[in-house]
């Protein structure tokens, strides 16, 4: 499925797609779209390749799982203590999360309610022990790992996250 707002066209090769088509910063619009959906989920950002199966995940019980930065490259950097965890790929299973994050993200600023404000409500919930809610952290450097290079050995890494200038080797992976 794509998730997306009213005027990008679909992805190709998904099998349905569901359009918040009101004008909505973006962070937004990602946790509106995210509370509606019943059932298990995994969010991902579209510059990502699944490289292994990753349906194991939902045999845990949780009501998010989300990846940290650990034994990736972010996690060196200082964005990590800010943002120890990365949404681009998320395991869900509980509306009423997103609904809370939607909640915590409409105090903010506009410009976090674009970008990032959303991760950051994530990443302080995660921080204060869910908050109520039952959140599982994910090794990132399987589930949500980004290339250091075009010829990182990849083979840990069950899905792979091609962020920032590394969109540009999508194309050969």
């Amino acid at each position: 499925w794509h998730l997306t707002d009213g005027a990008c066209p679909p992805l190709p090769g998904v099998d349905e797609f569901v359009r918040k088509e009101e004008d909505v910063p973006m962070a937004v619009r990602r946790m509106c779209l995210h509370a509606w959906l019943d059932g298990d989920w995994c969010f991902v950002d579209a510059d990502v390749i699944f490289q292994k199966d990753v349906r194991h995940v939902f045999e845990r019980a949780f009501d998010v799982a989300i990846t940290d930065r650990v034994g990736t490259i972010t996690y060196e950097k200082k964005y990590a203590e800010v943002m120890p965890y990365n949404m681009g790929v998320t395991f869900s299973r509980s509306k009423m999360f997103w609904l809370t994050v939607l909640g915590n993200l409409m105090l903010q600023s506009e410009k976090l309610q674009e970008w990032t404000g959303d991760q950051l409500v994530v990443c302080a919930m995660a921080k204060a022990g869910g908050m109520g809610f039952d959140m599982k952290v994910l090794p990132g450097r399987i589930y949500n790992y980004p290339p250091k290079s075009e010829d990182d050995d990849l083979s840990e890494a069950a899905i792979v996250h091609y962020k920032g200038h590394r969109k540009q080797w999508l194309g050969a992976a």
